[in-house]
């Protein structure tokens, strides 16, 4: 239930910002939503991935700031999201509104 619940945050906050950002209105950033909104569209890719039949590997960090977020998502067989940054992988840093813009495959100007 968590993830279907993830997804439907990220959506509305995605589609929230396609209404408003052209209108030059700024959306509302929580802090709690935004950190929720990127941990979920971390693991949504990789978990899309698997889903088509890739049989690839591997882990990431992402640290990101605005809000203050680490995080470790681990591909093997299926996605896992952990607390905390970690020392495998590459890390993937930034502001975390313009992390989940990114991961959302979105241009923002």
């Amino acid at each position: 239930m968590s993830d279907v619940l993830h997804h439907a945050l990220w959506d509305a906050w995605i589609h929230e910002r396609d209404v408003l950002l052209p209108l030059r209105v700024s959306p509302t950033e929580e802090p709690d939503e935004v950190a929720a909104c990127l941990r979920y569209v971390a693991a949504f890719s990789p978990a899309l991935a698997l889903c088509g039949g890739s049989t690839n590997t591997g882990a990431f960090t992402v640290s990101a700031s605005d809000p203050d977020v680490a995080f470790h998502v681990v591909i093997d067989g299926d996605v896992a999201v952990h607390d905390g940054a970690a020392g495998a992988g590459f890390v993937l840093g930034g502001r975390a509104v313009d992390l989940v813009e990114g991961l959302s495959l979105r241009i923002r100007r």
